[in-house]
């Protein structure tokens, strides 16, 4: 029943980027679809998965997307939104008939018993504990400069 939600979740966050009118919008629905996919990933028994797919997606690349959306001008995202949707609507409701089929007969994945992510997780936290901060420093860095950068030829213009 977890997966049915979260897959109904997943739909309406998706069919939410293409019909919103500003970007910014369409970046807060983008985090929610981030963050069902990290709840799949929770029902499958993966949090490490959860956990990076939260701290690297949702935490670094939709801040850098978020930035670059905002530094757009402001025009609709898409001339033909009808295209879009009606994709989103035949994708999302195949999903939801996969999922219900798959439900009703039991079908469900029971994940893993011994988490296969462990020794990745140990890696990063341990190992490569000050690169991935050094990575993490680079991106904020790297929006910094692409702010400074834009607003500097905005006042010369």
């Amino acid at each position: 029943m977890q997966e049915i939600v979260l897959t109904s979740l997943l739909v309406l966050f998706s069919l939410g980027i293409l019909i919103a009118d500003k970007p910014v919008y369409s970046g807060l629905s983008f985090l929610f679809c981030l963050l069902t996919l990290s709840g799949f990933y929770i029902l499958l028994q993966a949090p490490i998965l959860a956990a990076l797919q939260i701290l690297i997606y949702a935490g670094a690349i939709l801040v850098v997307l978020l930035f670059t959306l905002i530094l757009l001008p402001t025009e609709p995202l898409f001339a033909k939104k009808g295209i879009g949707i009606l994709g989103m609507l035949a994708i999302g409701g195949s999903l939801l008939v996969m999922q219900w089929k798959e439900a009703l007969e039991g079908a469900i994945s029971q994940g893993w018993s011994v988490d296969p992510s462990l020794p990745v997780s140990l890696a990063l936290y341990t190992d490569f504990l000050f690169p991935l901060e050094g990575a993490v420093m680079l991106l904020a860095l790297g929006t910094v400069g692409v702010v400074c950068v834009s607003k500097k030829e905005k006042e010369h213009a």
